[in-house]
């Protein structure tokens, strides 16, 4: 019996074109998208982090069907919150969802107290927070807006230190909300961390 000859076709020529959008939060310090969500009217959403002065805070922007900035929502199409003011580097935000009527919200860790130092400055929460479909912050949610968990006090563990942090955010029926985490687990002499799932209503 005569082998088979394989028949192997060239791909198709790509419909993408040679050109990536970048796009600037901040021009002098590190920036950083860390997930995208789609919504009605070919809008995306991209939420992560910028810097100013070496404080992290969380970024979100809105982008139209083309891949530029929407620039009715924030200001020029991104808006920012800085919920740990002060802090450094453990502020961005990782997940986001879009609500019924465009609410926006964004979870990730921040500070739990940006004014400590040594190790107790490592101790992380985690936050939850809602923007307007203009891109303000949304009153009616949480405080001003931002919900924040504090799960636990991290601990230090050899080199490494285990904090509350979000991992996902998941939309729920009715507008609810599903975070998912970690957290230091619970008994003493703990270091491992633990899942956290956390559900909040709208």
């Amino acid at each position: 019996m005569m082998p088979r000859r394989l028949q192997v076709h060239p791909p198709p020529p790509s419909t993408l074109n040679n050109t990536v959008m970048a796009i600037p939060i901040s021009t002098t310090e590190a920036d950083r998208f860390q997930t995208v969500v789609g919504s009605t009217g070919e809008r995306y959403y991209a939420a992560g982090f910028d810097t100013t002065n070496g404080d992290r805070r969380m970024a979100l922007a809105r982008l139209g069907p083309t891949g530029s900035l929407d620039t009715s929502f924030g200001q020029g199409g991104i808006t920012t919150v800085n919920v740990a003011v002060g802090g450094k580097t453990l502020e961005f935000a990782r997940g986001v969802v879009v609500q019924s009527g465009g609410k926006v919200v964004i979870a990730g860790p921040v500070e739990h107290d940006p004014t400590a130092t040594g190790d107790a400055a490592r101790d992380t929460d985690i936050a939850v927070v809602r923007f307007d479909a203009t891109g303000k912050l949304d009153p009616t949610f949480g405080v001003n807006g931002v919900v924040r968990l504090d799960l636990s006090t991290g601990v230090v563990s050899g080199t490494a230190f285990r904090g509350d942090t979000s991992w996902g955010l998941t939309l729920l029926p009715e507008d609810g909300l599903l975070v998912v985490g970690g957290t230091l687990g619970d008994g003493a002499g703990r270091t491992d961390i633990d899942y956290a799932v956390v559900k909040l209503t709208s």
